[in-house]
C-alpha cells in the first residue's frame, strides 16, 4: 500500500500560503494535492524528494539536508547540475561541489571540490567550466587565474593569460554564454555592450552618458532624448541588419539577455523596470497604464520579434521580479513582500500563482533556469528571505497535461504574453 507522508517542510508550506496570501491566492494553494514519494534505493546520495501536483503543474523538492544554489546548469531536459553541499560539509570538508539531479534517478554528488576557495560554475557548448580562484586576487590581480573545463573524471585544466590574471583589468569580462573571460572589442569602447554565444558576435546598445544614472526613458529629463534613440546593434563581425521591430536599448538591460534553447533565439527585456530604478513610480505607471513591458526575440539572424509583459501583482515599487519565458507561457518569479513573492505561471488564460515563497534572483538570470525544451524551471527557494533554515531546491514542470481552471479568473485583465503585432497597441505604449 502507497504510504503519504505529509512533511514538516509541507505544513510550513501550506501555513506560509495560507497567511500570506490573499483569498485568491489561498484557493490556489488548497487546489494543490500534496504528494511525498521516498527515494528510490538506486539513488547515490539518498536524498528524498517531495513531489506536489498542482493545477497544471508538478513541482519537485528536494530535502533540506542538501543545499544547493545557483547557476543551476541543465544538461538535457530531465536532468540539472546544480553547486551544492550537504549539511555538516564545513565540520568534515566533505559533499560540496556540483551535485546532479535527474527526475527518474535523483541526486547525487557530480563532483567534489577541494580547498578553502569558492569557484565560479558554468556550462557551454555541452561542456562545464570551473573557475578556478586566484590566491593573489586581494593584492590587485584578477579574481581567476584558470578553470577546468570538460566533465568530471575528464576535465583539462585552461590556464588564463598572466595579464588576465596579474591585474584587475576592467576591460576584461565574465561571459556566461562562452563560459570565458573576453577582452572588451575596441569597437566597443565607450558603449554598452554584451557578448553572445561564440558564433553569434556581441551586442552594441549604444553610448554611455557619464554623469547620468542608469538609462531609462523614465528617468531624469537629461536621459529621456538621448535615451529614446538608443538602438540595440548585432554585431557578428560585422552589423548585421535587423529584421523586425528594432530593439530599443533604453528599455533592455544587458544582464537579463538570456539564450533560450527551445526558441533558439535570445530574449531581451528590462528586469531593473519592476524595482522602478531611475524612473521611480513613473515606470510603474506606464506599465499598468499600458499593461505592457516591451521584451523581443532576437535570433541570430537579426530577426526579431517584439513582445509585451503584461502588467500584474509582481510589479511594485522596491520590488524586484525575473521574467521567463517557457514553451507554453512565461514564469514570472516575484521578490518583494511576504504576500506577493513567489511563483507565478502566465499563459493565454491569465495568470495562476503556483507557490508563495523566496526565490534567490542574486545571481540574476543564473539563478533559476529552465530545461533546454522549455518546460522546467529549477530554483532555490526559502519559505521567506528571513528564514535562512528554509532553504531547498525545487523543480516546475508547467507542461504537464493538465488544464488550468477557473479560466485564469486571477487576472482582471486575462491578457498573455503576447506578440505586438497590432499597430494601435504600439502607438498606445509610445503615447504613455
Amino acid at each position: 500500500m502507497t504510504r503519504f507522508l505529509i512533511t514538516l517542510t509541507t505544513l510550513l508550506f501550506l501555513v506560509t500560503g495560507l497567511t500570506a496570501c490573499d483569498e485568491e491566492q489561498a484557493e490556489v494553494v488548497e487546489e494543490k494535492k500534496q504528494v511525498v514519494k521516498p527515494v528510490e534505493e538506486k539513488q547515490e546520495a539518498g536524498f528524498k524528494v517531495t513531489v506536489t501536483d498542482g493545477d497544471g503543474w508538478r513541482m519537485w523538492e528536494a530535502e533540506q539536508r542538501i543545499f544547493g544554489t545557483e547557476p543551476f546548469m541543465w544538461v538535457d531536459n530531465d536532468t540539472v547540475v546544480f553547486a551544492g553541499s550537504i549539511t555538516g560539509w564545513k565540520k568534515t570538508r566533505r559533499g560540496a561541489g556540483m551535485y546532479e539531479w535527474n527526475i527518474e534517478k535523483g541526486i547525487k554528488l557530480f563532483w567534489e571540490k577541494t580547498g578553502k576557495y569558492n569557484h565560479r560554475y558554468c556550462f557551454s557548448d555541452g561542456q562545464f567550466s570551473i573557475f578556478l580562484r586566484n590566491p593573489d586576487f586581494k593584492r590587485g590581480a584578477g579574481i581567476w587565474s584558470g578553470k577546468l573545463q570538460g566533465w568530471p573524471g575528464n576535465f583539462r585544466k585552461v590556464d588564463f593569460p598572466e595579464s588576465y590574471v596579474k591585474h584587475n583589468d576592467k576591460r576584461i569580462r565574465f561571459s556566461e554564454f562562452r563560459c570565458d573571460l573576453l577582452e572588451r572589442p575596441y569597437a566597443t569602447n565607450g558603449k554598452y555592450w554584451q557578448p553572445l554565444r561564440k558564433s553569434d558576435g556581441y551586442l552594441e546598445l549604444g553610448l554611455k552618458r557619464k554623469g547620468a544614472p542608469s538609462p531609462n526613458i523614465y528617468g531624469v529629463e537629461a536621459n529621456k532624448s538621448w535615451a529614446s534613440r538608443r538602438t540595440v546593434d548585432l554585431i557578428n563581425p560585422v552589423r548585421i541588419p535587423i529584421d523586425g521591430p528594432q530593439i530599443k536599448s533604453m528599455l533592455i538591460s544587458t544582464w537579463c539577455t538570456t539564450w533560450y534553447e527551445f526558441k533558439a533565439a535570445y530574449f531581451l527585456y528590462d528586469c531593473s523596470a519592476p524595482q522602478g530604478v531611475d524612473g521611480g513610480a513613473q515606470q510603474e505607471i506606464n506599465w499598468k497604464k499600458s499593461n505592457c513591458l516591451p521584451a523581443w526575440w532576437l535570433w541570430p539572424s537579426g530577426k526579431t520579434e517584439e513582445l509585451c509583459i503584461p502588467f500584474g501583482p509582481w510589479v511594485h515599487m522596491g520590488g524586484s521580479s525575473r521574467v521567463i519565458p517557457m514553451k507554453n507561457g512565461m514564469a514570472i518569479v516575484d521578490v518583494s513582500s511576504f504576500a506577493n513573492s513567489g511563483l507565478y505561471f502566465v499563459d493565454g488564460n491569465g495568470f495562476r500563482k503556483i507557490m508563495t515563497g523566496h526565490i534567490d534572483l542574486a545571481n540574476g538570470r543564473r539563478s533559476a533556469t529552465i530545461s533546454p525544451d522549455g518546460c522546467r524551471v529549477a530554483f532555490k527557494y526559502m519559505i521567506n528571505v528571513l528564514d535562512r533554515e528554509s532553504r531547498r531546491i525545487r523543480m516546475v514542470d508547467v507542461c504537464v497535461n493538465q488544464i488550468m481552471k477557473n479560466g485564469g479568473q486571477n487576472s482582471p485583465t486575462r491578457t498573455n504574453f503576447y506578440l505586438k503585432t497590432k499597430p494601435e497597441k504600439q502607438a498606445a505604449y509610445r503615447r504613455n
